[in-house]
């Protein structure tokens, strides 16, 4: 087992936990990357773990001069259980074109990758044999506003829609709105020129589901927006009086736990 860590900008690194005393290069893209290159390290948008492979979504391809060549529509895998082997039978990609629109961020649903893109919404597929995975479009005129508002908890998918709207996503055409009530004021409030710096975020005991944004006129995040996932009910929380100067950079639930070791019976 390996710990990967994508930034989006530095090279994959890996670790294997108390097997290794630090992080390294992941290395072997020298399967893919241009034979007159000498690059070796992979960098993607993103990498996620999918039917004992990582997925590599919008790697970066070098040329043979060695420069980086962006592909924001591709999925890219090695051989199962091979973590640096990037080509024979059981490597691959597929390139998601149908629909005309880029990667934003992928996780997973089920048995099945779902990619976002910026205008649709895709699912990877385990077939097996030499094609290992197949796409499908599933959403082909909804896509995902920004990568950090997608959160995945109890095998559903909530996110902000290219339109503004937020949606439960439990995979295939089954979708659910619930951002009806508030989608008139994100139209309104929420800044497009930000909203990469937004976050949706599940609040203690999953009870709430908390959007952050950057509303317009501001640089950070001042307003939150959340939803009682058990009836529905939608609150807002302003935070200009906390920081007149400033405000949120980034949001994660924080878990605390307890507990008591002792003789099992």
């Amino acid at each position: 087992h390996h710990c990967l860590v994508c930034t989006g900008i530095s090279p994959i690194q890996r670790w294997a936990g108390k097997y290794e005393t630090d992080f390294a290069d992941l290395v072997g893209a020298d399967g893919y990357h241009h034979t007159d290159s000498g690059i070796t390290k992979h960098y993607a948008l993103q990498v996620g773990a999918f039917y004992n492979r990582p997925i590599l979504v919008s790697p970066k391809e070098a040329d043979a001069n060695g420069n980086l060549i962006d592909n924001n529509q591709r999925l890219r895998w090695p051989m199962a259980g091979k973590l640096e082997t990037w080509t024979g039978t059981g490597s691959g990609h597929r390139d998601l074109l149908d629909t005309g629109g880029f990667n934003i961020w992928g996780a997973l649903l089920g048995t099945q990758w779902i990619q976002y893109q910026n205008n649709s919404i895709w699912s990877l597929t385990h077939v097996g044999g030499t094609s290992v995975f197949e796409p499908d479009i599933e959403m082909p005129d909804l896509g995902l506003l920004s990568a950090h508002l997608l959160y995945s908890k109890n095998n559903v998918h909530y996110f902000v829609g290219n339109d503004y709207n937020i949606y439960a996503y439990y995979g295939g055409s089954n979708i659910q709105k619930i951002g009806g009530k508030i989608h008139r004021f994100l139209q309104r409030d929420l800044d497009p020129i930000y909203k990469d710096q937004s976050w949706l975020c599940m609040g203690a005991e999953n009870s709430r589901l908390w959007l952050f944004i950057v509303p317009n006129g501001e640089t950070y995040i001042t307003e939150a927006y959340g939803i009682d996932i058990s009836t529905g009910s939608w609150m807002k929380r302003d935070f200009k009086h906390k920081w007149p100067s400033g405000g949120i950079t980034s949001v994660s639930l924080v878990g605390a736990s307890s507990y008591t070791e002792g003789q099992t019976y």
